[in-house]
């Protein structure tokens, strides 16, 4: 499943307080401040550190909802995610689009998922990356392996290793009903085999 990587593992847009009178919040600046803990060898010490965070840094909040849901404690979960959407944080989206699409604390949504991925498909390679399996798959929306291929294809160019790997196999197998291609199967393999590094995922890992 595409979607499990998710736990195992956004960045500029302006956070505008509710208070005219508080002091505007950049999304970098939330980062910053959030991969202090990140790089925290010990969980206890690193969720220690998010906690101080949570009131109002949403990629805290989005860190510390994932950890929840992977715990299985939904409700927490759902709570800081949504504080982080509400928070206009774009890479929240593909976290909720996770617990809409697998029904996780929520009742099963795959409109709700879907429509979560596709505000963000253009920030966010993951978003991308997860939407090419509803065109691929034929999940929700009618099936469009050249609509899939095109959100593969805007994830790939980001630098994901998956979405380079999922390409390489597609033309070089023919999958999909998309015809074998030797030149495009070669420039995905060549791309996957380089030595530059995926940090598309980091920002999802506590």
């Amino acid at each position: 499943m595409y979607f499990k990587s998710l736990f195992i593992l956004v960045f500029s847009f302006l956070f505008i307080a509710c208070s005219s009178k508080a002091p505007e919040i950049k999304k970098e600046d939330e980062l910053t401040q959030a991969n202090k803990c990140q790089i925290l060898e010990k969980r206890d010490h690193k969720l220690k550190c998010y906690d101080e965070l949570l009131g109002n840094n949403s990629f805290a909040q989005l860190r510390v909802g994932i950890y929840f849901a992977q715990k299985k404690e939904y409700k927490k979960s759902l709570d800081l995610l949504n504080k982080s959407y509400e928070s206009k944080n774009p890479y929240s989206n593909l976290a909720l689009a996770f617990m809409y699409f697998n029904g996780f604390g929520v009742k099963q949504d795959l409109k709700e998922s879907h429509n979560l991925l596709q505000d963000t498909k253009d920030i966010n390679p993951n978003a991308s990356y997860q939407l090419a399996r509803f065109y691929l798959q034929g999940i929700y929306v009618k099936k469009d392996a050249n609509k899939g291929i095109e959100f593969l294809e805007k994830a790939a160019n980001k630098g994901m290793k998956k979405a380079q790997k999922r390409l390489f196999n597609i033309y070089s197998k023919g999958l999909f009903g998309i015809q074998k291609d030797e030149i495009k199967a070669s420039y995905w393999g060549i791309e996957l085999k380089s030595k530059k590094v995926d940090n598309t995922e980091n920002i999802y890992k506590l």
